[in-house]
């Protein structure tokens, strides 16, 4: 229970430091100058570059909505066990995005996860999760989440192996290793 009282406290203390005042805005390239005429050309426009129409030339990495199905196997959950998931993302910034995960184990006992969390992209492929969520089985558990993957680019799709351990209430620690397929939108 202490270290899973230690987790939450840093992961409230991560999410305050990266959330400073006008982080959550999108960042984007300043827009050009307008054109303008100049005294040396007599008179005619300045050339300038052309920006593409909008919409135009945008690719589908270019939204904030990112979701994935996965599969992978569960070690430590009163039974070891196939597992499937879900986990959704919307991202607030380049770096840093919200969402929700959701998995069913089925070992030993059969166990449904879900939760949420903060998602922090540390450099352009990696993703690390900080989350909450509950197990829900022969009874109920609190668990806090923490793990990662790297995004391997497959088109217009994303191939990434992670891997997640959770604290539960109930004292178990679980790995998940998998892999999975996602789309940003």
């Amino acid at each position: 229970m202490h270290s899973i009282a230690t987790l939450i406290l840093a992961a409230t203390a991560l999410v305050g430091c990266a959330a400073t005042p006008n982080s959550l805005d999108w960042e984007h390239a300043p827009l050009p100058p307008a054109a303008s005429l100049a005294p040396h050309s007599g008179g005619a426009p300045v050339a300038q570059a052309q920006r593409p129409p909008e919409g135009a030339g945008a690719s589908s990495s270019d939204g904030r909505n990112f979701a994935e199905v996965g599969i992978g196997y569960t070690f430590g959950r009163g039974g070891d066990g196939l597992t499937i998931g879900a986990t959704y993302e919307y991202l607030l910034r380049k770096d840093m995005g919200v969402g929700g995960f959701g998995e069913y184990v089925a070992g030993d006992r059969d166990v449904g996860v879900l939760g949420g969390g903060v998602f922090f992209h540390p450099q352009d492929a990696w993703r690390v999760l900080v989350g909450l969520g509950f197990e829900f089985g022969d009874d109920t558990e609190f668990l806090a989440r923490v793990g990662g993957s790297y995004e391997f680019p497959l088109g217009t799709m994303t191939l990434s192996p992670e891997a997640y351990i959770d604290f539960t209430t109930g004292g178990d620690v679980p790995l998940y290793i998998g892999v999975s397929f996602g789309k940003k939108f």
